[in-house]
């Protein structure tokens, strides 16, 4: 989620004004060098609004790639849902609509049993004449300290303004390992991963087998990791680029986890074809045997465990991104 600063769709960053992704509270206005602003909850009156500042922001996308990743977005929170439903704000000055933010939202429960909202923040677009309004905007939406905000796909500049509305490094490159020598390596015998439909599925809770079964509706790849004292979901988003698949850690409970079980993992992955993971990561959590590659820095900000890796219902599944 950054300014839009750059427009190609690869890079579909939230650069000081792109990303899909805003929290639907209307936040009031104000009036600041004498302009009237405002930020502005999306609702189907607006929604045609939204998309419009979204294609000025983001030239080379068209309606039809905002279209399909919202329409994949809707069906991984409801599946009953096939519709065009967005979520996020639109940022106006004297009643102009200048900005646009679209925010991801769905539930989680801790396991505690406390309830809470993951909220990705994406396709963040600004005009360029109101780019110096843009922390303003930020730090209107993310007020909810409850909630858990994150940013996936920031450019440099946004990379300042997360840090100064308080988010904070979630990773800041990946760690990659290859199948092989993992999965020759050796590991306990009652670790293993299995398919959804196994039975232990059913000792995860109810919310999160729906959520792995949404996302493996779409292509994602879901697992259960078992181990002596219980289970963990995990899911893969599984990509393809010259003739390789390789396989990006989407959401696990605790990533130092799935390093530790790396060999049990890898095997998994290889019997499905696919022969790379990558898991968002620092340096100093890549054990030795595999390479770390710095890069695009994600945030979080809320209460959250540093350790566990939530990309579920983000803008990287619905727009592929």
């Amino acid at each position: 989620m950054g300014i839009m600063f750059r427009s190609d769709q690869r890079s579909h960053d939230r650069g000081c004004c792109q990303h899909p992704a805003i929290e639907r509270t209307m936040s009031g206005s104000s009036s600041i060098c004498g302009e009237r602003q405002g930020i502005v909850s999306i609702d189907a009156c607006n929604a045609t609004d939204a998309l419009r500042v979204l294609e000025r922001g983001f030239p080379n996308l068209d309606t039809a790639f905002w279209q399909k990743g919202l329409v994949r977005w809707n069906s991984l929170v409801d599946a009953r849902k096939n519709d065009l439903y967005l979520d996020g704000h639109i940022f106006q000055i004297f009643g102009k609509d200048v900005g646009v933010l679209l925010t991801f939202k769905s539930d989680r429960i801790r396991s505690d049993g406390t309830r809470y909202q993951m909220i990705n923040l994406s396709s963040w677009y600004i005009d360029v004449a109101y780019r110096w309004r843009a922390p303003m905007m930020l730090r209107s939406v993310v007020r909810d300290e409850r909630s858990v905000f994150t940013d996936l796909t920031p450019s440099p500049e946004v990379d300042r303004i997360n840090v100064a509305v308080g988010f904070r490094d979630w990773s800041d490159g990946m760690l990659i390992a290859a199948a092989v020598p993992w999965a020759a390596k050796r590991s306990p015998n009652e670790v293993r991963l299995v398919e959804l439909d196994d039975p232990r599925a059913r000792d995860l809770g109810a919310q999160e087998r729906e959520m792995l079964a949404r996302h493996r509706a779409v292509g994602c790849l879901a697992a259960i990791l078992c181990q002596p004292h219980g289970v963990a979901a995990l899911l893969f988003r599984l990509i393809r680029r010259r003739g390789i698949v390789f396989a990006q850690l989407l959401y696990a409970e605790s990533r130092r986890m799935v390093i530790e079980h790396l060999p049990a993992v890898m095997r998994f992955l290889l019997a499905r074809g696919v022969l790379l993971l990558s898991i968002d990561a620092t340096r100093a959590q890549c054990p030795s045997g595999t390479f770390f590659r710095p890069g695009r820095r994600r945030f979080c900000k809320g209460p959250i465990d540093p350790d566990r890796l939530d990309y579920a219902c983000s803008e990287l599944v619905a727009f592929g991104i």
